[in-house]
């Protein structure tokens, strides 16, 4: 009696566990039910693994809770793995463009002196007055990078692209204007064009910088 009482007491547990028990499709709700009362986190992974088998067209049927919640745990341990391991990748390519365009930056900077509006004959347009300097030792032929115009919380208003092909000195600074055709009915077009210098942050991202002597960085 001593050595079946354990035995006894084992095997009544056993039963107890809903993740013991085969899948059917017939009693899978109540069965998926249980699991979750159960152990929520256990049937979170039955879950996974049932979505993923569909996914896939793999058959279920027949197939143990605990054998299914042993594969959705480690389909979820593989997919937070893979997520980590983008945003590591991600992280490293933002550093490294913050590199570069502070590099760039050192050569060749832009600064912001005014936003207006402007009306042609049959067009409108968003004017910008900006500061371009030539901070190396070499005369520059042309430049090509993007703005992006942020408010002052940082959100983005508008991007655009925008090619320098004014030769500038060693150390030579000028100021330049530069427009773009205005839309009544884009959102971002009515909001750059309603700030003015102060309100708006510019980042200026240089792609690519020509020298005359025929060199270029990128």
């Amino acid at each position: 009696m001593k050595q079946t009482l354990p035995v006894l007491l084992m095997l009544s547990l056993i039963a107890c566990n809903p993740l013991s028990k085969e899948y059917h499709k017939k009693t899978a709700k109540e069965d998926i039910e249980a699991i979750y009362k159960h152990d929520s986190i256990e049937g979170k992974h039955v879950f996974t693994a049932l979505i993923k088998r569909n996914i896939a067209d793999i058959p279920s049927e027949g197939i143990k809770y605990q054998q299914l919640a042993d594969e959705g745990r480690m389909a979820e341990e593989k997919a937070a793995k893979q997520k980590k391991e983008e945003e590591e990748q991600a992280q490293k390519e933002l550093i490294k463009e913050q590199q570069r365009a502070e590099r760039l930056n050192k050569v060749f900077n832009l600064t912001l002196l005014h936003i207006d509006r402007e009306k042609g004959d049959f067009q409108e347009y968003i004017a910008f007055k900006m500061l371009l300097q030539n901070r190396s030792d070499k005369e520059i032929k042309a430049v090509k990078g993007v703005i992006t115009f942020n408010d002052l919380f940082d959100k983005e208003i508008k991007s655009i692209n925008l090619t320098m092909d004014t030769p500038m000195k060693p150390g030579q600074s000028f100021n330049e204007s530069y427009t773009i055709d205005y839309n009544q009915f884009i959102d971002e077009d009515r909001t750059l064009a309603s700030k003015s210098a102060s309100q708006v942050k510019m980042v200026w991202k240089p792609e690519k910088i020509l020298f005359m002597d025929g060199t270029s960085i990128e």
